[in-house]
């Protein structure tokens, strides 16, 4: 088989973000501008329409969204499905508030409830999510394999399970990167293909992995 191309060149991601990704709405621009200026991460809008993508499609109930941030996955959650209903957890308490005021004037039907706290503990301290269809996972890396464990049993049979980041800037395909967030990351990959080989990978941005619970 011939041997491909590469498309990951110097620039490419930022000039399809700025040339071929439409926001939904101009304000997304504000957060983008403001999560530069501040140096907040926040999701790539190439990744953030493959998340409308998926609401699009699923039409999810309820979703629940590990790792607030601004908003910014949010807000696109939210502009492919305006009738989910939406639990985001975060334990920045000053980046919840201002995704609270991005996300009511964007979108002020949608009900969101925020809680501030790890997302971790969040999930170690219930008991099930059975009433979530639909997950968004993009908190800390380190935490991964144990997300990825908790959410195949707390969560009902064909529960929607996305993780951003997870080619994890190709530092899982090298034995070189030994730091913690690395090495759980490789880990997350290690237990999703035992578990699994039912998912779908999304190379958009840092890539994002789906499958069904």
């Amino acid at each position: 088989m011939k041997e491909f191309e590469s498309i990951y060149k110097n620039n490419i991601e930022a000039q399809i973000n700025e040339e071929l990704v439409p926001r939904p709405d101009s304000r997304f621009l504000e957060m983008e501008s403001f999560a530069l200026e501040k140096k907040i991460p926040i999701l790539s809008p190439s990744s953030g329409v493959v998340l409308k993508y998926l609401t699009q499609i699923y039409k999810p109930k309820k979703i629940l969204e590990l790792g607030t941030g601004l908003g910014y996955s949010t807000a696109w959650m939210i502009s492919g499905n305006r009738n989910s209903e939406i639990t985001t957890i975060d334990r920045n308490l000053r980046e919840i508030k201002r995704a609270d005021v991005y996300l009511k004037t964007i979108y002020p039907e949608t009900r969101i409830d925020f809680v501030n706290e790890w997302c971790l503990a969040y999930l170690e301290r219930n008991e099930d999510f059975f009433e979530y269809d639909f997950c968004f996972i993009d908190c800390d890396k380190i935490t991964y394999p144990k997300i990825l464990e908790t959410l195949s049993v707390k969560t009902k049979k064909g529960t929607i399970l996305v993780f951003d980041n997870v080619l994890w800037h190709a530092r899982i395909f090298s034995d070189e990167f030994v730091k913690p967030s690395d090495m759980a990351m490789k880990e997350f990959w290690k237990q999703l293909k035992l578990k699994t080989s039912e998912y779908t990978i999304f190379a958009a941005a840092d890539g994002l992995v789906l499958l069904v619970n």
